[in-house]
């Protein structure tokens, strides 16, 4: 009921136009070490496997909204186990595209796994408020159908973009493209 309630208060805020991003300095690498360890606790309930890419990544040191980025790949990680039978795999991707700008660095955070997948008549409503696939599969899993729309909302609100690719049975691909200002004390390196 709490998470109900906290998703309707979200949609609310971001439907009004008071939903502001804290911009503040941050570590990509502790983003990625958080995500490990929230994720990887529901995948071991669920004997799935998760592997993590990280690729390309040059600039660590970043400027954004540390929280909603979290927020983000939370929900779309946490959707990517709940719909992944047990033994499945999860994958999440995490790569530095090419700089276009000496300030800027361009990410695009990839969640895909071999899960139960959605129809393309579904795809086209996912983003919905209150969205549920009608699907015997889905039935059985908790959730608001408000995660999508808070989550398309915060890419949008920070300038981004998302991508799905689904088939029924074979799983989902999500691509979010996300820009960050780099730190001004971040040189060029790679890590990870």
């Amino acid at each position: 009921m709490l998470a109900l309630i906290n998703d309707i208060l979200d949609m609310s805020k971001i439907e009004s136009g008071r939903t502001n991003l804290n911009l503040q300095d941050f570590q990509l690498a502790r983003v990625v070490d958080e995500i490990n360890t929230i994720i990887g606790s529901r995948v071991s309930e669920r004997h799935q496997r998760f592997d993590i890419i990280v690729s390309d990544v040059r600039h660590e040191l970043l400027v954004g909204d540390k929280l909603r980025l979290n927020q983000i790949l939370i929900n779309l990680l946490s959707n990517a186990v709940k719909y992944t039978p047990e033994y499945g795999y999860i994958t999440f991707e995490v790569k530095e595209l090419v700089q276009r700008s000496p300030s800027i660095a361009e990410f695009q955070f990839i969640v895909t796994d071999n899960g139960i997948g959605m129809s393309k008549e579904f795809i086209s409503h996912i983003y919905e408020p209150f969205a549920r696939a009608t699907d015997g599969r889905v039935d059985k899993v908790e959730g608001t159908g408000l995660g999508m729309a808070i989550t398309k909302n915060l890419i949008e609100l920070m300038g981004g973009t998302i991508e799905v690719q689904s088939e029924p049975g074979q799983g989902t691909t999500f691509t979010v493209g996300l820009s960050f200002r780099i730190q001004e004390s971040d040189s060029s390196y790679e890590f990870f």
